[in-house]
């Protein structure tokens, strides 16, 4: 995360787009889980847990508390068709 800046003006929003665009448009999710407790601590220093999802490319997705990592965060699925749910962070 270090190597992106947090500019959230309107070049930012653009700069923004276009990196989501390239990490996550045209991936397929192959897995989806919780952290294990000790994989969230040995991984990153957390005391409780978040949904991870597996990408087709080996990347790993997961929502977290803030942009710096301080934490990991629920996870928010919507869809106006079928139940909408909060995957919580847990542990």
């Amino acid at each position: 995360m270090a190597k992106y800046g947090f500019d959230n003006g309107a070049d930012g929003r653009a700069s923004w787009d276009k990196q989501a665009k390239k990490l996550l448009e045209g991936r397929t999710i192959t897995g989806a889980r919780y952290f294990s407790a000790k994989e969230a601590m040995d991984s990153f220093g957390w005391d409780r847990q978040c949904v991870c999802m597996s990408l087709d490319n080996g990347s790993l997705v997961m929502c977290l508390r803030d942009a710096e990592g301080n934490g990991p965060g629920a996870l928010f699925v919507h869809n106006e068709k079928t139940d909408t749910c909060a995957l919580p962070v847990i542990g």
